[in-house]
């Protein structure tokens, strides 16, 4: 039999219980399977008998003894045992304790090896459970019939086939994870599909402890209500297919602490109709709405979590503050659908069925996985409101991997459909009114900021380098104030198939060489009113005469990679920028595009200005009135005020002059 002698050092014989003033209890475990317990406030020292037969409990001159013998171990703990509505579980290999001073009928306790089943029905708000100790090959079930506290005290508890631990009733539990303690709570494989921790009504995680959930099987943490997070050091460890981490049928909010999920568990595809049902993998995922208020989330999504997902919810999700950061790795791949169709399934950082508004928070997302999305709501996406600042809202999004080729074209005169990766994509419209935004795309098919809508930029700083279209929006693009640098190098800068307007900010827009253009919007309205932009490609689509305020220039004969500057009649420096050297497909197009401008009413909307060997630049500012001014090409900048190719009080010298004269809302030059 192990005795205590290695736990109190018995070298000395002798421990003062001034080192052991963090702790509040002493609980002595007797080999006849009672316990005492001990106050650490009712004890000064331990002594041992001469033999080491018999412990010394000393409290002044009084002194309490106890038979070695018959003392199997001595734990020590900060639990405050004389808690009149406390409830002790402690787990100790394949047996458990409980231990309570409350007398009632109404309070069941049931214990089968390291089982554990407490039913209270009390009707007492607020019963105390303790939980501390260590098995293997327990469970613990709560059924109380009012809202309870759940107290973590440092536990290990793996159950091997059942729920390890349960609330079963539709009362709040509030798990608390004392201060400075590790908690870790497993399942296995043989669980038959249910969560590590279940709950059945709101759930509450606080304190300032350590909780780790390994699930095996399925789901780590689940609610069939809401869950709330206000602090803590939360890791989740996800291995069961298409499990889910923190699982919530209601809302989840998460207002503090530091939350860690890592989904690592493979698609499921169920067989239904035609085809399949599939079912994925997440870290956090709600049937409801997400709300994230504070605190910080890591997230990996492993490669063995095929579509998996960092953030997934059914209805909206809200960012008000906090820092994430998440790592999707899942691969993609094409499935048929349960009337036969091909689709596909892909990894997601972020995804929302409803809405994801990100107010405000810091976020670092990288989606690795083929045709894999850092952001991708349903409904609208939302950067930023009126009552935050620029460095509140801080947004990176990169994606790397591939496209995925879900059907061939049958013909020539068909294109191939593709799932790509993008960046940020919306099925509504997608508003930008402020924040730091930054997004990088690797790979064809790899867009920005997307919308199937409508997109607008109201404010902000946005820096966005991608392969395809680095904004892009099926109905108008509006732009009414903001910062903006948008660089494709495999297609347009800013893409719209509907219209553009433009009535403030500040805008760099880069393609590739023809027939990509700097801004493109196919033959249909492009209306400038104010702001600035500067456009850069093989061609460009040209602004609405009729519907302009702002006079515009396009120049057909920009010098790819040169240092470029436009001056007014008086040496005024209108736009001084490195034209940074484009590739692509030199002196425009096929079949598909035509060579020449093409103007549609009143002047022209959007048909092809080509650039042919060289490239078009489109420049337009409210500086820009009707006068004569100079094109310099070629020449050497020299200023350190430069923000993506662009300079503010820079000197420039050298290279060839070329003029032109302004006298119209657009002006085409190709001198």
């Amino acid at each position: 039999m192990k005795k205590i002698f290695s736990i109190l050092g018995l070298a000395a014989c002798f421990v003062s219980f001034n080192q052991l003033n963090a702790q509040s209890t002493m609980w002595i475990y007797n080999t006849d399977g009672t316990v005492t317990e001990k106050s650490t406030s009712e004890v000064d020292k331990i002594t041992f008998s001469d033999q080491m037969n018999n412990m010394l409990l000393y409290k002044d001159d009084a002194a309490t003894t106890f038979d070695v013998s018959k003392i199997n171990y001595i734990t020590f703990s900060t639990l405050n045992t004389e808690d009149e509505n406390g409830i002790y579980i402690h787990f100790n290999g394949d047996t458990a304790l409980v231990s309570t001073s409350i007398e009632s009928e109404s309070l069941t306790i049931e214990v089968d090896g390291a089982d554990v089943t407490i039913t209270s029905k009390m009707k007492v708000m607020d019963l105390n459970y303790y939980v501390y100790g260590s098995t293997t090959d327990g469970s613990l079930t709560i059924k109380n019939d009012k809202d309870f506290n759940l107290i973590l005290n440092g536990v290990s508890l793996t159950s091997q086939t059942a729920v390890p631990v349960k609330s079963s009733k539709e009362v709040t539990c509030n798990i608390i994870l004392s201060d400075g303690t590790y908690n870790e709570i497993s399942d296995t494989e043989n669980n038959a599909k249910k969560p590590v921790i279940s709950t059945s009504w709101t759930t509450n995680i606080s304190g300032n402890g350590t909780l780790v959930v390994n699930s095996n099987k399925k789901n780590g943490i689940s609610s069939d209500a809401d869950i709330n997070i206000t602090s803590g050091n939360i890791t989740v460890n996800i291995n069961g297919d298409a499990g889910k981490g923190i699982k919530a049928d209601s809302t989840i909010t998460i207002s503090g602490g530091t939350i860690t999920c890592n989904p690592n568990g493979n698609i499921i595809l169920e067989e239904v109709g035609s085809g399949y049902d599939p079912s994925y993998c997440a870290g956090i995922s709600s049937d409801q709405d997400i709300i994230v208020n504070g605190g910080t989330i890591n997230m990996t999504v492993s490669e063995k979590a095929v579509a998996g997902r960092g953030i997934k919810s059914d209805g909206s999700i809200t960012f008000n503050g906090g820092s994430v950061n998440i790592s999707s790795n899942g691969g993609g791949d094409t499935y048929k659908d349960s009337t036969g169709t091909i689709d596909s399934y892909k990894s997601s950082c972020i995804k929302a069925d409803g809405d994801i508004m990100f107010n405000s928070g810091t976020f670092n997302l990288i989606a690795n996985g083929n045709a894999g999305k850092c952001a991708t709501a349903d409904g609208k996406i939302i950067f930023g409101n009126n009552e935050t600042t620029l460095t509140s809202l801080v947004f990176n999004a990169t994606t790397t991997g591939e496209h995925i080729l879900e059907s061939a074209a049958a013909g020539w005169w068909q294109d191939a459909d593709y799932a790509n990766p993008k960046a940020v994509k919306a099925m509504g419209n997608l508003y930008v009114n402020n924040g730091t935004i930054s997004v990088t795309t690797k790979n064809d098919g790899g867009e920005g900021l997307e919308s199937k809508d409508t997109l607008f930029i109201n404010g902000g700083v946005i820096e966005i380098n991608t392969y395809d279209d680095a904004i892009n929006a099926k109905k108008h693009i509006q732009v009414n104030g903001g910062k903006t640098f948008a660089r494709s190098t495999g297609n347009d800068g800013i893409d719209c198939n509907g219209t553009m307007e433009f009535n403030g900010g500040f805008t760099i827009a880069i393609g590739i060489t023809a027939p990509e253009e700097g801004f493109d919007c196919d033959n249909n309205q492009f209306k400038i009113t104010g702001g600035t932009l500067i456009g850069i490609g093989g061609s460009t689509s040209t602004p609405t005469a009729k519907v302009c305020t702002q006079n515009s220039l396009i120049y057909k004969s920009l010098t790819n990679g040169t240092a470029l500057r436009i001056e007014d009649s008086d040496g005024n420096d209108l736009v001084t920028f490195q034209v940074p050297t484009i590739s692509g497909q030199q002196g425009g197009g096929g079949w598909w595009k035509s060579q020449t401008a093409t103007k549609g009413p009143g002047g022209g909307p959007g048909g092809g200005v080509q650039g042919g060997n060289g490239l078009t630049l489109l420049f337009s500012s409210a500086d820009l009135v009707n006068g004569t001014y100079t094109i310099k090409q070629g020449g050497t900048i020299t200023g350190s005020d430069e923000w993506n190719g662009y300079y503010t009080g820079a000197s420039y010298s050298g290279g060839t002059s070329k003029s032109v004269t302004i006298s119209s809302k657009v002006t085409t030059s190709s001198k």
